[in-house]
């Protein structure tokens, strides 16, 4: 059976950071969170780790171009899912500084 040739927008999950943006600006700095909603963040990026290197290993052993870039293609999604949990995972910790990256502020007077 022959891989088929897809295509895959390079959307690089902005309309999901764009998303968590969007809502980490509505909630602010005053954002309560607890040690569970923590782990299980933890717990997505560790699963979306080990997607991401799955999906990586099955594209080193790929044996037509199609199949290299569909795994590839795979593997870069995973990989923005987990910087997108991390960013969440940031903005929870310690909203302040997650705001000073993100809004580009600058602390020179």
């Amino acid at each position: 059976m022959a891989w088929p040739t897809v295509y895959f927008p390079p959307d690089k999950n902005k309309t999901l950071m764009n998303l968590l943006t969007g809502v980490c600006k509505t909630t602010g700095v005053n954002v309560k969170t607890n040690s569970i909603e923590l782990g299980i963040i933890n717990t997505a990026i560790k699963k979306e780790k080990e997607s991401y290197d799955f999906y990586k290993s099955q594209s080193q052993n790929a044996t037509t171009e199609d199949e290299l870039n569909f795994y590839e293609a795979i593997a870069d999604e995973e990989r923005e899912h987990e910087l997108i949990l991390v960013h969440y995972n940031e903005y929870l910790t310690d909203p302040v500084d997650w705001f000073t990256r993100v809004e580009h502020h600058s602390l020179d007077g």
